[in-house]
């Protein structure tokens, strides 16, 4: 049966699906990586999507093992392309008091699930004044923080932790050798 319409008005099946993508990241798929069985790959073609890179980085979070197992599930993973990835620590690279006031009011607002929901879903998913400032704070350390960390060469950044996607698409758009990723 056919979703009924109004005239003049679309149903969710006929709208175009958004994609939000910040201003530098290399658009999700265009490494060819996700569900891809590395088995079943000739040697040739497992390091010729990455053989250009000359590095990377993949940028998790401390705070909880989430971010920390998405992390080394793509080292891993790059590593099986070839490329050979380091995990660099958002939170750490903010600095002093920064990462230890980040870290504890991101644990203080976990250790109550509604608070967290009420926060994440109110301001963190609708990019409010108040998610934007954050990031904007976060930011003003963590990029040059992320760029002093790039190699020589061409470089793979991947963001597995909200806090790096900004600084990694930032270091990629001043930086022409360096592509980021957010996974």
């Amino acid at each position: 049966m056919a979703p009924q319409t109004t005239p003049g008005r679309r149903t969710t099946q006929d709208r175009p699906r958004r994609v939000d993508r910040a201003p530098g990241l290399a658009p999700f798929g265009s490494m060819d990586l996700a569900g891809l069985d590395v088995g079943d790959v000739p040697e040739r073609a497992r390091r010729e999507p990455l053989m250009h890179y000359d590095g990377g980085l993949i940028l998790s979070g401390s705070i909880g093992r989430g971010h920390d197992s998405v992390a080394e599930a793509c080292r891993v993973a790059l590593g099986r392309f070839g490329l050979d990835a380091r995990t660099l620590d958002c939170m750490g690279l903010l600095g002093g008091a920064g990462s230890r006031a980040g870290t504890a009011v991101f644990r203080r607002l976990i250790s109550v699930p509604s608070i967290y929901d009420g926060f994440h879903f109110s301001h963190l998913r609708t990019g409010s004044r108040l998610a934007r400032a954050l990031d904007h704070a976060a930011n003003r350390r963590l990029t040059p923080a992320v760029d002093a960390q790039v190699g020589e060469g061409r470089q793979l950044l991947v963001s597995v932790f909200p806090t790096g996607v900004a600084a990694a698409g930032a270091v990629a758009r001043r930086t022409p050798r360096v592509t980021a990723v957010a996974v």
